[in-house]
């Protein structure tokens, strides 16, 4: 999404910015980290799938950024895909949690390795197939996300963790199998889409806005008995919705014309709006009221004369 308003930037007839797909965790970090805000590695946002961390918040204060502008640009959700190959799955998100999760419930109740090696060993009403799901590595806001959203969704209403220390749950809840049924895909993902179309009967976790550009050739699975779309992620019916997320550091966009034309570019109604551009390429705008509330904060922080 922020490639594309890097482009339109870039016609506009400013020096188009870089983006980089880094992943939120890796990108914070690089966001966070750098001391010499002069030195060409120290950018000027940070994209995310997810809010910031406190740790991150923390690590951004530490070298000096310490008045970071949160900028939500609209909701996204995670769709779990397939080619027209592979047989549809309608899946609870308990369902795709109990696939996905390294520590599962015996038949006694004990959280043991997960022994789920196909899906109608989950549900008989699945089909007998091996589970294959390529997905987002740790360092990716989309990996963050679906933890957080499955662990609400998913784990939540399994009797086993519902029972544990809160601290204990946690952390079973965010655990995932690493016995070759999930496989880490990093973050390219047409080359994720390349091996699904490959390997009949695997599935692929992507961003909506991804697959909505795929529908062609892929099918997305039914979670809760909910499709993904505009409307479903919009009101949150669907299961992995979740917002996105643009950061900035305060002082830069005081201090940078051109960033605070860029943050500007970002807000805009064309952009981000519900006739935008980034709403006809997956974005799933966020309510008026809203993005005329994140557009106030911004000029707060941007000079009267900046584009």
């Amino acid at each position: 999404m922020v490639t594309l308003v890097a482009e339109k930037f870039g016609q506009a007839g400013y020096p188009t910015p870089i983006v980089e797909s880094l992943g939120t965790g890796s990108g914070f970090k690089l966001f966070c980290s750098s001391k010499d805000a002069n030195s060409g590695s120290h950018p000027a946002f940070a994209n995310a799938s997810r809010p910031i961390k406190d740790s991150e918040r923390q690590l951004c204060a530490a070298n000096g950024r310490k008045d970071l502008v949160e900028m939500p640009i609209g909701f996204d959700g995670i769709v779990l895909a397939h080619s027209k190959k592979t047989q549809d799955l309608s899946l609870s998100a308990a369902q795709l949690f109990l696939a996905l999760a390294d520590k599962v419930p015996d038949q006694n109740g004990q959280l043991v390795s997960n022994f789920y090696q196909n899906w109608a060993q989950i549900d008989a009403a699945l089909p007998n197939q091996p589970i294959v799901i390529y997905g987002p590595p740790p360092s990716a806001g989309t990996r963050d996300a679906l933890i957080e959203l499955l662990t609400a969704k998913g784990c939540a209403t399994l009797p086993a963790y519902a029972k544990l220390a809160e601290s204990v749950r946690q952390a079973a809840c965010a655990g995932w199998r690493r016995d070759g049924r999930f496989i880490e895909a990093g973050e390219n993902y047409d080359l994720m889409m390349q091996k699904l179309k490959a390997q009949p009967g695997s599935y692929g976790l992507f961003g909506y806005s991804y697959f909505d550009q795929q529908r062609d050739s892929f099918r997305a699975t039914k979670l809760n008995g909910v499709s993904p779309s505009l409307d479903s992620i919009a009101d949150g019916t669907y299961p992995l919705a979740r917002r996105l997320y643009v950061y900035a550091d305060g002082a830069m966009l005081r201090q940078s014309p051109q960033a605070a034309a860029f943050a500007k570019s970002l807000l805009d109604e064309s952009a981000e709006g519900e006739d935008g551009y980034l709403t006809s390429a997956g974005l799933v705008p966020l309510p008026a009221a809203e993005r005329a509330a994140t557009r106030a904060n911004l000029s707060g922080y941007i000079a009267p004369t900046a584009p």
